[in-house]
């Protein structure tokens, strides 16, 4: 197959969270990372994201 290049557009967020549901997915995500479903690296990404919404 020849050498086939996709443009990925970036993602954008613009989905704002209120202060009680930004929280909650902070917890959420820290329990992720202690049950190992989630590395430190994509908890930190995840928690960009939340602040991106802000």
């Amino acid at each position: 197959m020849d050498n086939v290049y996709i443009r990925q557009e970036k993602e954008t967020s613009h989905v704002a969270f209120s202060p009680d549901e930004a929280s909650v997915l902070r917890q959420i995500a820290r329990l992720l990372v202690r049950e190992r479903f989630m590395t430190r690296e994509e908890q930190i990404r995840f928690l960009a994201f939340l602040k991106e919404g802000d």
